[in-house]
């Protein structure tokens, strides 16, 4: 029995392709993944727009890291 659904296992390779037949899952993983690419995105990208178009200087980009916990929390 499939320990999940409670139904008899038909198969490995429909088992394997169980969540994949799902709808939502390829929406779900698409922004998912955009969504971190995004994140990791701003994360190389705010650093170096601040040090070349605001002329920051290192203090006030290592100042950005806490005001953005602080901003989240």
């Amino acid at each position: 029995m499939d320990r999940w659904a409670g139904e008899p296992r038909t198969g490995a390779r429909s088992s394997r392709l169980g969540l994949l037949r799902d709808p939502d899952f390829p929406r779900l993983f698409l922004t998912t993944a955009l969504g971190q690419l995004g994140d990791r995105l701003i994360f190389l990208a705010l650093p170096l727009v601040a040090i070349v178009a605001l002329d920051a200087d290192e203090f006030q980009v290592g100042l950005r890291r806490p005001c953005r916990s602080a901003r989240q929390a």
